[in-house]
């Protein structure tokens, strides 16, 4: 099998994956107002909110059921939310109508035939999503078509490192339950929902973090070499990827870490990678780098 047809049947694979569970899910009775939007909103959505200008242009690739994507588009940016489920993209799009959000289109694409066109975006987001294809170097490439001089890039990816303990934890969960739901929520609530009421959304996230047919895992380098071969900046990290730097320094998302030397080294990386095998525990090894292309 070539590689284009590989990267198709697992792109079928995980497609029909997000339209029977799709995420990040929601119960819809929450969203009654735009306000709404900034009350379900978790901490990053808000600090992206509050930082990103108003009138900006906004990509988010792979926006799963578009709660980003709809609140980012509130403050008169323009923004536009891609995915290749349909049945995700169904649920942004009625927020998107209940809501009544003009600025906000949403685009059913696979990011591993992406055609940028003329069309270009002063903030893009790609988070969680390239690990869950078969080719997440392509999707990147892909994205970036859509920047220009100056763009923000925040790429988010589960770390080689920091997945260890989830994915030990999923073998003995899906061999000692054998995937009952109801008899796994206690044991892996750490990495759940924690509002009971939203059912819905509990479920999809047990069943991507769980029972999710397809996914890889990348080190810190291997993104930061990604971003110098096609003239991106190193700007910040989420949480932090330098040695003994502060979560909360890195929350001014879009300013420039003032770390050198090697505590932002490939050593200072391996050491930092090594502790979030047990400090991601409970994100499940997810961590983000935002880059500025030059």
């Amino acid at each position: 099998m070539s590689q284009i047809d590989e990267d198709i049947r697992v792109g079928e694979i995980v497609s029909a994956f997000y339209n029977k569970y799709p995420f990040p899910g929601y119960d819809a009775h929450k969203y009654v107002t735009q306000e709404d939007l900034f009350k379900n909103a978790n901490l990053y959505s808000r600090l992206l909110d509050n930082q990103i200008p108003w009138e900006k242009t906004v990509l988010d690739a792979g926006c799963g059921t578009g709660q980003l994507a709809c609140l980012l588009s509130i403050k008169d940016r323009k923004t536009l939310g891609i995915d290749f489920s349909e049945e995700s993209l169904s649920k942004g799009q009625k927020i998107k109508e209940k809501l009544k959000l003009n600025n906000l289109t949403f685009r059913r694409a696979d990011l591993l035939d992406l055609k940028a066109g003329d069309e270009r975006y002063d903030y893009i987001f790609c988070n969680g999503v390239l690990h869950h294809t078969n080719n997440p170097y392509l999707g990147f490439q892909n994205i970036i078509q859509f920047a220009t001089s100056g763009t923000f890039i925040v790429i988010g990816l589960y770390n080689r490192y920091g997945r260890l303990r989830l994915r030990i934890k999923r073998r003995w969960i899906n061999w000692k339950y054998r995937s009952n739901i109801e008899k796994t929520r206690d044991a892996i609530q750490e990495m759940l929902v924690k509002d009971e009421k939203d059912t819905e959304k509990q479920d999809t996230w047990y069943q991507d973090q769980y029972q999710h047919p397809h996914e890889l895992s990348h080190t810190i380098d291997e993104l930061l070499g990604w971003f110098k071969k096609h003239n991106i900046e190193y700007i910040n990290s989420l949480p932090p990827i330098e040695l003994f730097r502060k979560e909360e320094n890195a929350t001014r998302i879009f300013k420039k870490s003032p770390v050198t030397g090697w505590r932002n080294s490939q050593f200072g990386h391996l050491l930092k990678q090594l502790k979030w095998i047990i400090s991601l525990r409970k994100t499940g090894g997810y961590f983000m780098i935002v880059g500025k292309k030059l």
